[in-house]
């Protein structure tokens, strides 16, 4: 049974909640609910005692596994008794391959080679690792690293599982291996705490619990999401010249990251610089390694990519005069440590843009991952004219915040197109695009209907 005793947790002066009692019982799971800020990976954080160690907070109350008094064991021992998943895949992966990242923490329980072996081989093979061995995690999809995280906790597995976001960026196949193994951690006994916006959790959570309201939030402001703010935006953006049909012409594409299979062979494309494009796949299809590539982030094994007519070789901070690219990995997408500096790094690049109308400047790191996905997108309605490549943009993101963001892209759709997003969140808003196009067989095909 997992306790928490009139738990509560202060950042600073600010107080998140206090008062929170709960038992949860082994063989359960257990969804925590809430909108952005309102405290779920504090808490997660809490109870595996990432705060107050790594994070300062002041806590009260007690957290306890049965009799075990888990915030009396170092951080670096909690591993004997939970997982904690974080909702940034990147801030858990370390190793050069990805067999160093399963093997480390039973290396560390000293399990003899064989047994190491033996767990590796059954935890990737419920989550179809088999041929990421020796891939480097840093090539993996943002799904494909989600798996990743959940094969070491099977490996690892420990009675207490706390997961922040792991639907987070999967497809259906990769969401269903995922609810697949929770549901067979239940019937083992373990006790699961869930931290996900995704509703399927519903369907297999036993419990769930809405965090209360917090009363001093860190508030984002959304106000350049709304339509009058849109409508200015109309006539700033009236003299600038369109761009030509053709923005990106692509030839003979190929590419594979090292100890990897191919993602694309010999891929050719034109992309018109108004169509509105949904960029689907499975997860570790190429989606992200595809815009990616479009952006000069990436160079093609073999073939050339053309923008604006010209040979793209590489990184050139001329090139986004063309297009505004989102990165999955939202700190990629923000500038500075706190949300005003961010801003403020915008203003230098566009003088036009007004001070933001917030009293607290925030740090990043104080911030929930769907309140630092917000403040990356603030800049999204001064973005309007160019051609967004947006992956994944509803992540980590609540009801609420994707409504605002649904209304931007359908404000962008009808008067500015020119998209092209990876979503698994908008399959369901098909009208937004002129062509559906699919990863599939090492080259994309368009889907029809």
């Amino acid at each position: 049974m997992l306790f928490l005793q009139d738990f509560g947790i202060s950042f600073a002066e600010q107080k998140l909640w206090e008062g929170i009692n709960l038992k949860i019982p082994e063989g359960s799971i257990f969804h925590l609910k809430g909108p952005n800020a309102s405290g779920k990976s504090s808490l997660l954080n809490a109870i595996s005692g990432i705060i107050p160690e790594y994070v300062k907070a002041k806590t009260t109350g007690n957290i306890l596994l049965g009799q075990t008094d888990l915030q009396a064991i170092p951080l670096k021992e909690k591993f004997h008794y939970l997982w904690h998943q974080l909702s940034d895949a990147e801030a858990q992966l370390f190793f050069p391959d990805c067999l160093s990242e399963l093997a480390f923490a039973l290396e560390h329980l000293a399990l003899p080679p064989e047994n190491i072996i033996a767990k590796i081989n059954l935890a990737i093979a419920q989550f179809g690792l088999e041929k990421m061995l020796q891939r480097d995690p840093s090539t993996l999809s943002g799904g494909e690293k989600k798996l990743l995280l959940c094969a070491v906790a099977e490996t690892i597995d420990p009675p207490l599982l706390l997961l922040d976001e792991p639907l987070n960026g999967l497809d259906k196949l990769a969401s269903d291996l995922v609810l697949k193994w929770l549901k067979n951690k239940k019937e083992q006994g373990k006790i699961i705490v869930v931290a996900d916006h995704n509703p399927l959790i519903e369907t297999v959570a036993d419990f769930s619990y809405t965090l209360p309201e917090n009363p001093q939030p860190l508030t984002i402001d959304n106000s350049l999401f709304t339509e009058a703010v849109l409508n200015l935006q109309d006539k700033r953006d009236c003299a600038i010249k369109p761009f030509p049909e053709i923005l990106y012409n692509i030839e003979e594409l190929s590419f594979a990251y090292p100890n990897a299979e191919l993602l694309f062979k010999d891929l050719s494309l034109k992309i018109n610089s108004t169509e509105n494009i949904l960029l689907k796949g499975k997860n570790g299809a190429g989606k992200s390694t595809f815009l990616k590539l479009l952006t000069g982030l990436l160079k093609p094994n073999k073939g050339k990519i053309y923008l604006q007519g010209k040979h793209l070789q590489g990184l050139d901070p001329k090139n986004f005069a063309h297009f505004y690219y989102q990165s999955q990995i939202t700190k990629e997408n923000l500038l500075g440590i706190s949300v005003k500096q961010n801003w403020l790094f915008w203003q230098l690049a566009i003088p036009e843009l007004k001070d933001l109308p917030i009293k607290e400047d925030p740090l990043f790191t104080e911030l929930s991952a769907g309140q630092q996905k917000m403040v990356s997108q603030q800049i999204l309605p001064y973005m309007l004219s160019k051609f967004w490549i947006l992956d994944e943009p509803f992540a980590s993101l609540d009801e609420n915040a994707g409504k605002q963001l649904l209304n931007l892209l359908q404000y962008k759709s009808r008067n500015y197109p020119g998209m092209l997003i990876v979503s698994h969140s908008l399959e369901a808003h098909r009208e937004l695009f002129d062509i559906v196009l699919s990863f599939q067989n090492q080259t994309l095909q368009e889907e029809k209907g």
